[in-house]
């Protein structure tokens, strides 16, 4: 799968312009990300990282602390609110992580769902429902991708 291309735009009359990537990719780069999840990101986004998670979407909506009512009501109108967006963010930024420092997509999928002893025994996974429990998934990949026992 291609990576997620930025999508900065210089506008003529200056300054720049930030869209959102099409079928729901989402940008690198964090600042770029910000707008985006203000206004809230389209459901496509959410349907996308979990798709490339290989994770149900109730799975993935309990995963994240988005309640399976709010997320029947976010596909309904198309769009999510910034609060899930937020969250959906979390997960596809672990799971590009993952994918990444693990080198492919099955160990990555495998991976998010295994019980870490690093995080505590608990899986990555159930950890994304919180920024301090995303931070500590994000640093155990860290250590892994340096070759630091996790």
């Amino acid at each position: 799968m291609a990576k997620a291309q930025l999508l900065r735009r210089s506008r003529p009359e200056g300054g720049s312009e930030v869209r959102e990537a099409p079928r729901g990719e989402l940008p690198l780069a964090d600042l770029d990300l910000v707008p985006m999840l203000r206004r809230g990101l389209r459901y496509a986004a959410f349907e996308r990282i979990v798709d490339r998670a290989a994770l149900g979407q109730n799975e993935a909506a309990v995963a994240l602390g988005i309640a399976p009512r709010t997320l029947a009501r976010r596909k309904t109108e198309k769009k999510l609110d910034p609060a899930s967006s937020e969250r959906v963010a979390r997960l596809e930024r672990v799971v590009r992580r993952a994918a990444e420092v693990l080198g492919d997509e099955e160990a990555m999928k495998a991976w998010i769902r295994t019980p870490n002893t690093a995080l505590g025994g608990h899986t990555p996974l159930s950890l994304l429902d919180t920024d301090v429990g995303t931070h500590a998934v994000l640093t155990v990949l860290g250590r892994l991708e340096h070759g630091v026992f996790s």
